[in-house]
């Protein structure tokens, strides 16, 4: 069998990877201890209840009276509501309301209920609640959320209304206050968690409480909103999952970034290029590219350097060992 006559030079190939893997678990390991991690703690409800009180009561509002962004989200909460759609394309409404959620009940009446157990003022207001009409409801939910905006807010977390607008609220004032209360003392997240048995791994609810215009406002003073790049920003100085920036790129442009039907638009261009990538070597005109571009011969210029001309270094030596007296073999082309 001929001898090859291209240069090889021994390589341990385990040796090799065990030193690379050495190195880089020392630089992780450095870079671990001596940066930390990047995330900040979590954010609580009880965290926003005491920093952001007012905006903790009107979320709960918007939640009693079922105007909140997830009262109105569709599925896969409720049956009704808005969903992305692409014409025919709409697989929020083909799968429907797989995580069911009754914000009214979930995130006050819920836990209101709890906390009448032992303040038999809340469970009258309550019961006034539940026995008024939706238009004395409505009624009751405007006046408030006018008298919250310029309401005060006592450093141990009494909300102060004009006595007027006490009496146009009906329940309310009592009811938020309660509800203000639980979440001040850490037990409004856990009770609108629910029950679920010594373990309990939920937490779906007490998250979907503080989205909209709770995790939106601190959201953009950290600097992490869609407009602010922030599905490529991590909190504080550090990098974020570079993998997402084509999302993040075309959340920028219109109509991604104009269109209510952003999420879907993205994800869809996104597997449409991963389904492009991955049929490349059976498309007839995009598996030539690389052979026309021929950018794999600048990569590999030594290679064809040396199988169409010689190595110019072998050359050398063949030419120098000649004059010597020495016989060496001159470099050849390849078949």
């Amino acid at each position: 069998m001929p001898t090859s006559r291209l240069p090889t030079v021994e390589f341990d190939m385990v040796k090799e990877a065990l030193i690379a893997f050495g190195i880089v678990l020392v630089l992780v390991l450095t870079a671990a201890a001596v940066l930390g991690g990047p995330y900040s703690p979590a954010i609580t409800v009880r965290q926003v209840a005491r920093s952001h009180p007012r905006m903790l009561v009107a979320t709960a509002m918007r939640d009693l009276l079922g105007t909140s962004r997830i009262a109105r989200r569709g599925p896969p909460y409720q049956s009704e509501g808005s969903y992305q759609h692409l014409g025919p394309l709409a697989p929020e409404k083909w799968f429907g309301v797989t995580r069911p959620v009754n914000p009214p009940k979930v995130d006050v009446l819920g836990p209101l209920r709890r906390a009448a157990e032992l303040n038999p003022s809340v469970g009258a207001a309550l019961t006034r609640w539940n026995g008024a009409t939706t238009t004395e409801q409505e009624g009751w939910g405007k006046s408030f959320l006018s008298a919250l905006r310029t309401a005060d807010v006592t450093a141990g977390g009494r909300i102060l209304l004009p006595a007027r607008k006490v009496t146009l609220s009906g329940p309310l004032p009592v009811m938020m206050q309660a509800e203000l209360d639980l979440a001040r003392a850490g037990l409004l997240a856990a009770a609108i968690n629910g029950p679920g048995g010594v373990y309990h791994y939920s937490v779906q609810d007490s998250l979907l409480f503080l989205q909209g215009e709770v995790l939106h406002k601190l959201a953009g003073q950290r600097n992490l909103l869609g407009s602010q790049w922030g599905i490529l920003h991590e909190e504080g100085p550090y990098p974020g999952p570079w993998w997402v920036a084509p999302y993040s790129f075309l959340y920028q442009i219109p109509p991604y970034s104009t269109s209510s039907n952003g999420d879907l638009m993205a994800a869809g261009t996104m597997g449409l290029l991963f389904a492009f990538l991955l049929l490349v070597p059976v498309l007839p005109i995009a598996r030539d590219v690389p052979r026309r571009v021929r950018v794999y011969r600048l990569i590999w210029r030594d290679y064809y350097r040396w199988i169409r001309g010689g190595d110019p270094r072998t050359r050398m030596r063949s030419e120098t060992g000649a004059r010597g007296g020495r016989s060496e073999g001159a470099a050849g082309h390849a078949p």
